[in-house]
């Protein structure tokens, strides 16, 4: 009998394997984390450092982009829809009203938000003008296939975004079910 032919030798060959496959795969993943963060910190600038027309804001403009089938709504439906606390929201609403770009409304006790019709246009421009940039670069730099690579990229990203939402709402759940430790008396 050879050393391979022992059974508990050939057993933890293959637990070594395993262990050295999980390994090279969770730094496979490691790797494309930190390149997809780099990669949407780097878009994210180059979108940011675009011209927006008078009385918009990359934060307005995100708030338009989650108001969009999504209106009317209330600001704590547009808060969670944005991951931002609503205090936050609270400010940019109240300037965004004053400027015309979305008005308020009372519903049975709650505030619903829409944006007024000049809202809409500048939204609209805003959009058309930031998709028709990309799909230019998109057009100059990707074959046909890639574009379609890409459009599966992003349904991924949205898988991604969600199990990290599960995550993110696993956490807070156990964090509010963990009891605080108990206050050390003072000496």
């Amino acid at each position: 009998m050879t050393e391979t032919d022992d059974p508990d030798d050939m057993r933890q060959i293959m637990r070594d394997a395993h262990k050295a496959w999980l390994d090279r795969e969770a730094k496979e993943r490691r790797h494309a984390a930190g390149a997809l963060l780099l990669a949407h910190q780097f878009l994210s600038h180059r979108i940011a450092d675009w011209p927006l027309p008078e009385g918009l804001s990359p934060a307005r403009l995100a708030v338009f982009r989650a108001l969009n089938g999504r209106e009317p709504c209330t600001a704590a439906t547009l808060a969670d829809y944005m991951r931002i606390q609503p205090q936050s929201l609270t400010r940019m609403l109240a300037e965004m009203e004053a400027h015309g770009l979305i008005s308020r409304r009372a519903d049975r006790r709650q505030g619903l938000i829409e944006r007024t019709e000049l809202g809409k246009q500048l939204a609209i421009e805003n959009l058309r003008s930031g998709d028709a940039r990309i799909a230019r670069a998109m057009k100059a730099a990707l074959s046909h296939e890639e574009v379609g690579m890409l459009q599966l990229a992003t349904t991924l990203l949205h898988r991604v975004m969600r199990a990290l939402d599960a995550e993110a709402k696993a956490e807070a759940t156990q964090s509010a079910q963990t009891p605080a430790a108990p206050a050390k008396p003072e000496r």
